[in-house]
């Protein structure tokens, strides 16, 4: 709405079309006037507009019963895009492989009721939404350059697939590609990690299979997530050594004090020095039957 003051020339144009409405302000004395803005708006400005790929992510959350073929991470995925594109905040007050709950960032501030609600359901792995109420009553809802739901989770959702397998990929072109394609704004650091991670690991299998010959080393990510799940490395140095140490091979495993709490093993024996000679490493998710066979088989 736009309200006029007296004497303004400013619709005196003759491309701009004004309807008057017959309510008027009885304390300022002024009349309101509704302007369309599809009228108004071409007429001033003459840029073109620009549909960005993030506009399909507004009919991300539909209705009840909606299934979620990729379980928990689809639908925690697909909450995020349309957040983002809606122009509000959630928080998660149930968050597990099993049910998820996201509720309105001002819930308790300003008594939003705005809820989606999922969960697993028996027989199958699909994750449905079996509750919900997707109108907001704290205010208005603008979407913006940044948002704190645009994750690194979700850069690597978005670029994946163009970055994987590609290590000449510069961060900084990550950063301008989201904001050309989805209209958002990442950190550099964000980017960074997305490339490091599609990226650099297979380039540095790559160099060392290419630079150290003789060399074994054997990458496995989930089908589904394409995370990473378990890595083996034999540099051929370590191989070819193995022929001047004693036949006699220990094996053993710690556990790694880093964010995603993995587990390392080894394989190791002794040399004419009685000093320590490594084979092989393994990066595995847990020290369990399955990650001790699958590195044994390697070995």
């Amino acid at each position: 709405m736009i309200t006029v003051k007296d004497g303004a020339k400013f619709f005196m144009d003759e491309a701009v079309q004004v309807t008057p409405t017959g309510k008027s302000d009885a304390v300022k004395g002024k009349q309101i006037m509704i302007v369309d803005d599809d009228d108004v708006i071409p007429s001033f400005c003459s840029h073109k507009k620009v549909k960005l790929l993030s506009s399909d992510w507004l009919d991300g959350i539909i209705a009840i019963g909606q299934r979620f073929e990729g379980g928990a991470l689809d639908f925690k995925n697909v909450l995020r895009k349309f957040a983002i594109e809606r122009g509000f905040e959630y928080t998660l007050s149930k968050n597990d492989m099993v049910r998820v709950t996201a509720q309105c960032k001002y819930r308790t501030d300003k008594k939003c009721m705005w809820h989606v609600h999922a969960r697993i359901m028996p027989g199958n792995e699909y994750f449905h939404i079996l509750g919900m109420d997707l109108a907001h009553t704290c205010g208005f809802a603008v979407q913006t350059l940044t948002n704190p739901h645009a994750t690194a989770e979700l850069v690597a959702d978005l670029v994946g697939d163009d970055v994987r397998g590609k290590h000449q990929t510069r961060p900084v072109d990550v950063v301008k590609g989201i904001k050309r394609d989805y209209g958002l704004n990442i950190s550099y650091h964000q980017a960074w990690v997305t490339v490091k991670s599609f990226s650099c690991l297979k380039w540095y299998i790559g160099a060392a299979k290419s630079t150290n010959l003789g060399s074994h080393i054997e990458l496995e990510s989930d089908e589904e997530t394409k995370r990473f799940k378990r890595l083996f490395v034999a540099f051929g140095a370590c191989v070819q050594g193995f022929n001047h140490c004693r036949p006699l091979i220990f094996l053993d495993a710690a556990h790694l004090k880093g964010r995603y709490k993995e587990t390392i093993m080894g394989a190791t024996e002794k040399n004419g020095n009685q000093g320590i000679y490594p084979i092989c490493f393994a990066i595995v998710d847990g020290e369990t039957y399955e990650n001790w066979r699958w590195f044994l088989e390697h070995l």
